[in-house]
């Protein structure tokens, strides 16, 4: 299949750390790796001349990085970095000129799939929020076929990235293709073995304190221990061996063979077909990929016989992995793993997960688990609420727990913050009450979390304060409001409405409509613009009229001076709205007015639908699924419904207890 010369090998190493993006999007790991890969291929007679490797910028500025690459000559001109514009360049114009029959390319860093789990996205090193550069891999494996490359006629791809759906990522991704000129296929039968790290849906492990990919250390074990040739046969049968490990099984890699003498295409996988867990994680990532951390938590924890042995630190592979190893002493309890899919698919809508569930249990055993769910239902589903209160000067926090069960509710406590860094100082007060709420409240309930603001913090973004949590292994920074239902509370307005005082006299149209609160309801939709300064208006029109569903107020669009823009928040709580706010940035305005119509459509039916309680909820989800340039994509909730609110009779607030 394949001349083992490694003199007519050409070599492509792609290791990446480092992104424009952000620090939280660091790898400790892909470079390495790359470079492990080179020094492994030099061992087998492959010039130094014949490799070029891409990392990124910052890669090629440390001093160890350097050091290695002049020890084993490695030119300055084969170092390059992997931007777009570089790997465009290459790809195009360079790679074709290169002599040789075979071809090696690696590549590791940060990879997504689309929804549909048919394109893979391999993202480069200056990426950005705004700009996402990327690699399409089925792009790059067609160019990699066309006749200019003819004569690279055996090739080998390997990838060790995360084939994580894009939907899952909280971050607003706008995606920038790297477009490589296709060109006309090649005459010439060409050959293509593709080994990845990760089955679609799936996360490749990085062990960062090692710094490498899991999948590429265990394949580079495999070909050193092999016959030593860099060939495609070679490269197969390390990859058969380096699946013996079952720290692979979860990620379940896969090998793909293209053949175009034959037309021929063939697809392996890595994992066992009976492997419960990988093919869950797979459904549920490709079906719901905007299920949070916190959701994985709470279900995982419900469906333990015995919640008291939870795994504390991990992620969703590491408790669906425990919920399947867990032993069961009553037979005729379903397994806690089928018990986590109805719970989720009960929640989701996502009848795929009971499906699955149902093929993994006895029917006995499926009557048992519905027969539980069903008690569970009929029971009130328990919330409690963590309210978090600063004061007008943001020195100080106050927070405590509150439920409708008192051994869930929790007296004020006080923590100080440092005004000069608040976002800062505030993210290292939460890491501390989060822990402590989550202690006091358990499995037993969903936390919700309630910001009361005064007015000068309203529009300051602590809602979007990151939280430092381990996902599927590795650490990632989640906002507050993606992790937890979130709601704002201008304080003023909150203990107005708290104490049932009528705030002006538009509180008998309050009054009115809090019946239709207690009673559910959807929620009424009314935008202001501009040429909407006076709330006065919006409550004679909106207040008083007979419709049966919840009004809120959605201001699309910044002001050019900000002052208005208080006066229209502080003016409709003030008149007794409840007021759902809406704040398109100003940054990522790019959205023509069409697109914005239909989204407010989709905004004011997703709500409408909804009990006017679950708004929070229903905000959550459509910002985890919007775009950059969404008109969610910037939003902010402000919330003073009665049944989000904290009963005056259960305690005393520290900060705020005056009236308006």
């Amino acid at each position: 299949m394949f001349n083992p010369d490694p003199k007519q090998l050409r070599v492509v190493l792609v290791g990446i750390d480092q992104y424009a993006y952000a620090p939280a999007w660091r790898l400790d790991g892909p470079e390495a790796d790359a470079r492990r890969m080179a020094a492994w291929l030099m061992t087998q007679g492959v010039e130094p001349d014949q490799i070029t490797m891409f990392l990124s910028p910052a890669g090629w500025q440390a001093p160890e990085m350097l050091q290695w690459a002049d020890q084993c000559e490695l030119k300055p001109e084969r170092r390059r970095h992997a931007t777009q514009e570089v790997i465009k360049r290459f790809v195009d114009i360079e790679l074709p000129k290169a002599s040789g029959e075979a071809l090696l390319v690696y590549w590791g860093g940060h990879g997504l799939i689309d929804h549909q789990g048919v394109e893979r996205y391999l993202v480069l090193a200056d990426a950005t929020e705004d700009q996402t550069y990327y690699v399409n891999l089925q792009q790059l494996l067609s160019v990699l076929k066309r006749s200019e490359l003819s004569h690279l006629r055996r090739q080998v791809c390997i990838v060790d990235t995360c084939a994580t759906p894009r939907d899952a990522i909280k971050t607003k991704l706008t995606l920038n293709d790297t477009n490589f000129t296709i060109g006309s296929l090649a005459h010439q039968a060409i050959s293509q073995c593709i080994l990845l790290a990760a089955s679609d849906g799936l996360y490749a492990k990085n062990d960062s304190a090692a710094r490498r990919g899991v999948f590429s250390h265990h394949l580079l074990n495999a070909l050193a221990n092999g016959p030593g040739r860099p060939g495609p046969e070679e490269f197969a049968a390390a990859f058969e061996c380096a699946l013996k490990d079952p720290a692979l099984g979860e990620q379940r890699p896969r090998r793909w063979l293209i053949d175009t003498a034959n037309d021929r295409q063939e697809h392996g996988w890595a994992a066992p077909a009976d492997d419960p867990v990988a093919d869950l994680l797979a459904l549920v990532r490709t079906h719901i990929p905007d299920v949070t951390l916190a959701r994985y938590e709470r279900l995982y924890l419900r469906s333990l016989p015995n919640p008291t042995r939870a795994v504390q630190q991990g992620g969703a592979e590491d408790w669906l992995r425990h919920l399947h190893d867990v032993p069961v002493a009553d037979t005729h309890r379903p397994p806690p793993l089928a018990e986590f899919a109805i719970r989720l698919a009960k929640e989701t809508g996502a009848t795929v997960l009971e499906d699955w569930a149902a093929s993994a249990c006895k029917p006995e055993q499926l009557v048992q688990l519905q027969l539980k769910l069903q008690d569970e239902g009929q029971r009130d589903t328990e919330r409690t609420t963590l309210f978090i209160e600063l004061d007008e000067r943001a020195q100080k926090l106050c927070w405590w727990l509150s439920a409708a069960q008192p051994h869930f509710r929790t007296q004020p406590a006080v923590l100080t913050l440092a005004p000069a860094r608040l976002h800062e100082s505030f993210a290292d007060a939460l890491g501390t009450v989060l822990s402590e709420a989550h202690l006091r409240t358990g499995t037993e309930c969903e936390l919700w979390v309630g910001l009361i603001l005064p007015s000068n913090l309203l529009a300051a973004g602590l809602e979007d304060v990151s939280i430092g949590v381990v996902l599927d292994g590795a650490y990632s920074d989640q906002s507050l409001h993606e992790r937890y239902p979130l709601l704002l509370h201008w304080s003023q307005r909150a203990w107005s409405i708290s104490a049932g005082l009528p705030s002006s006299p538009w509180g008998l149209a309050v009054k009115k409509i809090k019946e239709r609160m207690a009673q559910g309801g959807g929620t009424l939709m009314y935008w202001l613009d501009h040429n909407h300064r006076k709330p006065e208006e919006v409550a004679r029109l909106e207040l008083i009229r007979g419709h049966s569903r919840l009004t809120c107020i959605g201001i699309d669009g910044q002001p050019a001076n900000a002052r208005p823009l208080d006066e229209l928040v502080s003016g409709c709580l003030r008149q007794g709205i409840p007021c759902l706010l809406l704040i398109r940035q100003a940054t990522s305005n790019t959205v023509d007015d069409v697109t914005k119509r239909a989204e407010r459509d989709e905004l004011g039916l997703s709500l409408g639908a909804s009990p006017a309680a679950d708004t929070p909820l229903v905000l959550r989800n459509l910002w985890a699924a919007s775009t950059t340039d969404s008109i969610l994509s910037g939003a902010r909730l402000v919330w003073d419904l009665p049944s989000h609110l904290p009963s005056p009779v259960q305690l005393q607030p520290p900060f705020s207890g005056h009236q308006i």
